[in-house]
């Protein structure tokens, strides 16, 4: 059952004869309250690829998202503090979202979604940090986080000189 619907009320009745067959029926009730457990999950936040070389490109953040509670939850929000509502349609900074919400993740399960986002610029690199929130059915919030760093690696500069003389001979002096 479930804390919400608590207490929960048991009835028992016994009915016996005698060998002379008179009959006795007796009933007994019992209640019994179930606490409330708060939910919990974890989540994890991989990137792939983790660097790319300058001027950078696209990469794909990975969630992971684990009830660890003995009852289902209800994912109900993720975000990231740089591209903020993943879950959200439309967000202009991610593309290819698969985070879509509300969702039920059963006991012991997991739920994963993934988005790609376009970082680009001189080398540097960006932590970003997802915070998932999700709810049991007496309405109790778990949240947890996890962050991913993604890089843009230095290309040193090439360059090729090629040396041609012009005319190619020339008679003495």
């Amino acid at each position: 059952g479930t804390a919400l619907l608590s207490p929960y009320t048991d009835t028992v009745t016994a009915k016996v004869s005698d060998n002379d067959g008179n009959q006795v029926t007796g009933s007994a009730q019992a209640q019994v309250v179930l606490t409330d457990v708060k939910p919990s999950i974890t989540v994890t936040k991989t990137a792939s690829p983790t660097s790319r070389p300058e001027p950078g490109g696209s990469f794909t953040f990975s969630i992971n998202v684990t009830n660890t509670s003995v009852e289902p939850v209800t994912l109900t929000s993720l975000s990231d503090d740089v591209y903020g509502d993943i879950a959200a349609a439309g967000n202009p900074a991610i593309t290819g979202t698969t985070c879509a919400l509300p969702r039920v993740i059963l006991a012991g399960s997991s739920h994963a979604c993934a988005f790609s986002v376009l970082y680009t610029g001189n080398p540097k690199s960006q932590r970003d940090v997802v915070t998932a929130t999700a709810s049991d059915d007496e309405g109790n919030p778990a949240t947890a986080s996890d962050d991913a760093t993604i890089a843009i690696t230095n290309v040193p500069p090439r360059i090729r000189v090629t040396k041609t003389p012009s005319p190619t001979s020339l008679p003495e002096p």
